[in-house]
């Protein structure tokens, strides 16, 4: 099982924002992700704690590819049950993209328009600027380019 080290996933006493990006997500609903057993130890031990280091929230565009890779790699039973699931989490809310997020989204994407940043990663990025959160991700390579702060953080150890 994964340990969680604060120096990788961030400050135990941090209580920030998070947003959720579907990479992570998906390892974690999805067995055969290589970030699989990081995914689970990681909300396992969010569960276990009696004051989570951050607030965490995930957007409607991440739940839309989420549930479109899903229903591709599982089938749509188990892309409705996550759905299900994660919309009736208490600790993970479906915010919706504000109008002005998505024109930032948009100016970022012509911004990097040499890069192959999928315009969902540009607005999970925008989206946590905007609300001054970090990322929960396994593509810390996109979101570093796009300037995030992105948990778990990488270390010359893993």
């Amino acid at each position: 099982m994964t340990t969680i080290d604060p120096a990788i996933w961030g400050p135990e006493a941090a209580r920030g924002r998070l947003c959720v990006d579907t990479s992570g997500l998906f390892a974690y609903f999805y067995p055969a992700d290589e970030h699989h057993d990081d995914a689970r130890a990681f909300f396992a031990w969010l569960k276990r704690k009696e004051t989570a280091p951050w607030r965490m929230f995930v957007n409607d565009y991440v739940i839309d590819e989420l549930c479109s890779l899903l229903a591709r790699k599982s089938g749509p039973e188990t892309a409705i049950r996550v759905l299900h699931h994660v919309r009736d989490s208490d600790a993970l809310p479906i915010v919706r993209v504000p109008a002005e997020t998505f024109e930032h989204s948009m100016e970022s994407f012509a911004q990097y328009d040499d890069k192959t940043i999928p315009f969902t990663d540009h607005v999970v990025s925008a989206h946590a600027f905007d609300r001054d959160a970090s990322v929960y991700s396994f593509d810390a390579r996109d979101f570093g380019i796009l300037g995030n702060d992105v948990i778990p953080r990488r270390s010359d150890a893993r």
